[in-house]
């Protein structure tokens, strides 16, 4: 073999060595976006987990209750209490909704969606909610605002009651 031959196996070696590394990169970089997305699948999870958690301890439970039964009555306290609850729930909001705008997760619109009658669709929600919604660079659609001013006043209650039945 001459010289030139040497030099033309070696360039398809390396052209197939350069190819090789770039199919390579491509499968790491997907799987690595893949991570990514099942991580943030699982931080929106995970601020669930801590609704539920925050709502099952006794007190802020019989607080939660008592703005859905006779919020008239709550104390400061307790309307700190729910502030931070709902503020919470606001954040997550947020989140979900940054998250989407940046491409990352598509699932804004489903937690959303989920979680709006749980902790909007009564009176004192949603008067926190036109005194507290978000006015930020990432702030909501404007369906959300919508969908909050338009749920009856009564449906968590409704909601909470129906899921009871249901167990």
């Amino acid at each position: 073999m001459n010289l030139k031959h040497w030099k033309d196996l070696f360039e398809a070696v390396g052209l197939v060595a350069i190819v090789a590394s770039l199919i390579f990169v491509g499968l790491q970089i997907r799987q690595e976006h893949t991570i990514a997305r099942t991580e943030l699948a699982n931080g929106t999870a995970d601020h669930k987990v801590r609704l539920d958690e925050m709502l099952s301890e006794s007190e802020l439970a019989a607080v939660y209750a008592k703005m859905l039964l006779a919020p008239d009555e709550l104390s400061l306290a307790e309307k700190i209490q729910l502030h931070a609850l709902l503020h919470t729930v606001n954040e997550i909001f947020l989140r979900e909704c940054y998250i989407k705008a940046r491409g990352l997760y598509e699932e804004c619109s489903d937690i959303i969606r989920a979680l709006i009658p749980y902790y909007f669709g009564n009176d004192y929600a949603q008067r926190w909610w036109r005194d507290n919604r978000p006015s930020t660079l990432y702030a909501l659609p404007a369906w959300v605002d919508d969908e909050i001013t338009d749920l009856e006043k009564d449906s968590t209650l409704r909601l909470l009651n129906e899921s009871q039945i249901s167990q």
